[in-house]
Order: structure tokens, then C-alpha cells, then sequence
């Protein structure tokens, strides 16, 4: 049977690398990356049972705003 859905896009781009730091499986999310499954973290840290968690992802910090002078804001 064909599937005539449209093909939603990936959370936050396509181009995410594997880490266990954002593994579905991560035990620890405060901390360094520990397996629930049990498996041994490689050292490229992610694995064959690999689950992307969007959740567990921090956001990255935004640039800071340039200084202005207050002259350029009077009309």
C-alpha cells in the first residue's frame, strides 16, 4: 500500500549528530551520559540502539545584543 502523507521534517534540521548525551535511553539527563539498557558507550558516544529525545536537548545561547548609543534612537 502506498502512504500518501506528507513527510514531516525532523525537530530542529536534519543535520543533528548522534550524542548520548540526547539519547532517549540516557539515564542521567543532568549528568555525564550513562546507558539504561546497560549497553557500553562507544567512544564516538552513540550506539546502534539509539533514540533521538528532542527533550533532553539544551537550546544554545543567543548572541548578545550589539551596543547602541542612545543618540541613534532620537528623532
Amino acid at each position: 500500500m502506498i502512504s500518501l502523507r506528507k513527510k514531516t521534517p525532523p525537530l530542529f534540521g536534519g543535520s543533528i549528530p548522534k550524542s548520548c548525551a540526547y539519547c532517549d535511553y540516557n539515564a542521567s539527563p543532568s549528568g555525564p551520559p550513562v546507558c539504561r539498557l546497560g549497553l557500553k558507550l562507544s567512544e564516538e558516544g552513540k550506539c546502534a540502539r539509539y533514540s533521538y529525545n528532542p527533550l533532553l536537548r539544551e537550546p544554545k545561547n543567543s548572541p548578545p545584543l550589539p551596543e547602541h548609543d542612545p543618540e541613534e534612537f532620537k528623532l
